[in-house]
């Protein structure tokens, strides 16, 4: 799976169709790792395209990450953009375009707690089923975390 993030959005090569209500997709990635984890990637990616005032992608589905490494590949690319684009942002109001076509204004630092607020209620899903299929994460505190060392 590769994703592109360009000037002209992003893209993992894949076309779903029409996109699924938000209670349907959550019913769909519910109580399954990789659709937790792909719905979680498929969020940022499009959180950030918003900004940048580019078009949307349609939800990601599963199979379009088959691997593990496929979803690393993701959340690589992911980042990368996201860091570039924190590089040249202000603190401006921002507004940007829902999924669903609605326009919208926040003010930046709210939509980062957003981003922040439901990558924690899913990386704590995620956590918990692999707690279920017998392999912990163990302790996934911001601060014990490699995301929470100052090298990364």
């Amino acid at each position: 799976m590769r994703i592109t993030i360009g000037r002209t959005g992003a893209s993992s090569g894949h076309s779903h169709g029409s996109t699924p209500s938000n209670s349907s997709h959550l019913r769909r990635c519910r109580g399954r790792l990789r659709g937790t984890l792909v719905h979680l990637l498929w969020s940022e990616i499009n959180w950030l395209a918003r900004w940048a005032g580019r078009p949307t992608l349609p939800r990601f589905a599963e199979d379009d990450f088959p691997a593990v490494a496929d979803l690393r590949a993701g959340w690589s690319a992911s980042k990368e953009a996201l860091r570039a684009f924190l590089a040249i942002l202000d603190d401006a109001q921002l507004h940007y375009t829902r999924t669903n076509g609605e326009p919208r204004s926040r003010i930046f630092w709210q939509l980062l707690v957003h981003i922040v607020n439901h990558g924690t209620q899913h990386h704590t899903e995620a956590a918990i089923l692999l707690t279920q299929y017998g392999a912990s994460p163990g302790d996934i505190d911001l601060h014990l975390s490699p995301l929470g060392q100052t090298d990364q």
